[in-house]
């Protein structure tokens, strides 16, 4: 039975990954009503990873727009501050 080229298990490695990096990601100062994107070294992440930031607790204002890697061990993310 002919299987796929990508091993799996891949989103589980990453969500660990996150899980792990998610305590050490220090948040930028987000002016009210505007965005910023910030970098993160996270190791093994790849380009098309599929990604999902979440905060720990509630910042007021604050939320994650959008994740994404277009350069391999590095994840940006758009921060929010909708205050």
């Amino acid at each position: 039975m002919p299987g796929g080229t990508t091993p799996q298990g891949g989103n589980v490695k990453l969500q660990q990954m996150l899980a792990w990096a998610a305590n050490t990601f220090p948040v930028p100062a987000v002016g009210a009503n505007t965005s910023a994107t910030q970098t993160y070294t996270v190791p093994g992440v790849l380009p098309n990873d599929l990604v999902d930031v979440q905060l720990q607790g509630h910042q007021a204002g604050l939320s994650v727009s959008s994740a994404w890697c277009t350069t391999p061990n590095v994840l940006t993310v758009q921060w929010v501050n909708s205050t």
